[in-house]
């Protein structure tokens, strides 16, 4: 898939990647803090996946594994 390969290049460019995190610290008013203890959390099982939605032209960033533990909490609160 074409768009694929160009979302593997995006992910590699350090350019790209540095203006995302540009654009996300903007967002968030200009500063993050992350702790030594953030950084330690992410482990190898973490992912984060990136998509385009072409309608509303915007980039998604998502955690994979934030979204299976919400899932699974949801599935065992409602068991």
């Amino acid at each position: 898939m074409a768009d694929e390969g160009k979302k593997k290049s995006y992910l590699s460019d350090p350019k790209y990647l540095f203006t995302l995190l540009t654009a996300i610290v903007k967002k968030q008013g200009g500063r993050i803090e992350v702790t030594e203890e953030d950084m330690t959390k992410v482990t190898t099982k973490d992912m984060v996946t990136l998509s385009y939605d072409i309608k509303s032209r915007t980039i998604i960033l998502q955690s994979l594994l934030d979204t299976a533990w919400e899932t699974k909490e949801k599935e065992e609160y409602e068991n």
